[in-house]
């Protein structure tokens, strides 16, 4: 059996550490972070609340039979409303966790992680970090 050896640049190697272990940060700036991370957060479940909200009146008031009516356009301007302030605080927790990770990566809404793998990510690295 023959074994299989790779050799990386030492850079490569050192962001993909940081990506899941997270990298060495002071308490300052892990606090300021936190901060960031939490308001982000709390921004982001406002949004999905209220989301989920409207769509429970969405059905219970058939807001679809009411094309072009005030409640029609009404009911489509608050679910933009609140799918942008999702995507808005969803797009700042990642780049919050990116900062304190010390990568760079473009924010898409396809393909990152959620905002709630975000936020656990965040907290096991710099929060409740073990040793």
């Amino acid at each position: 059996m023959e074994k299989f050896s790779m050799n990386l640049p030492t850079g490569y190697v050192n962001a993909l550490n940081n990506r899941h272990n997270g990298r060495k940060l002071d308490t300052k700036r892990v606090a300021g972070l936190k901060e960031r991370m939490d308001l982000f957060w709390l921004q982001y479940s406002k949004a999905k609340k209220s989301l989920d909200k409207l769509w429970i009146f969405w059905v219970e008031q058939n807001v679809e039979d009411h094309f072009m009516q005030p409640k029609w356009y009404n009911a489509h301007s608050r679910r933009k409303k609140h799918e942008l302030a999702m995507l808005k605080n969803h797009r700042s927790m990642f780049y919050v966790l990116l900062e304190a990770d010390g990568n760079s990566e473009s924010f898409n809404q396809h393909w990152c992680i959620s905002a709630e793998e975000i936020k656990e990510d965040f907290y096991r690295k710099y929060i409740n970090k073990k040793g």
